[in-house]
């Protein structure tokens, strides 16, 4: 929970994006279930009283359905890789930034080969 409000600030400007893709997500649950009420209609009304103008429109529905999925799960990932990426991004720009800020002589003497262990030298 502590990471959380770390990332808050970087995460607040991007609810559009997130709100967008959890919008999304609705319909997207919705139709990853379809399937399955119509195969049971089409066995249930279409098979039992052989009604071929069903028959030929429901695996037209079928394909629809899926293609609606295609564009809809598209939809959802494009958004939220887009809010992950700009965090990413803010993220990255404040921490060049804070590197940016400190002065050269942090860089000197705080120098990465004083920092490792005896047994690496030699």
């Amino acid at each position: 929970m502590k990471s959380f409000f770390k990332l808050w600030p970087f995460i607040r400007s991007k609810w559009k994006l997130l709100v967008g893709s959890l919008l999304l997500s609705i319909p997207l649950s919705a139709i990853r279930f379809s399937p399955a009420p119509m195969i049971q209609f089409m066995t249930d009304s279409v098979l039992v009283k052989k009604d071929l103008k069903m028959l030929y429109l429901l695996p037209l529905a079928i394909i629809g359905i899926y293609l609606v999925n295609l564009f809809v799960r598209f939809g959802h990932t494009y958004l939220v890789r887009i809010a992950n990426e700009n965090v990413l991004r803010d993220i990255r720009e404040k921490l060049l930034n804070h590197f940016l800020d400190l002065s050269s002589s942090f860089f000197t003497e705080s120098s990465v080969a004083k920092r490792q262990p005896k047994s690496w030298s030699g």
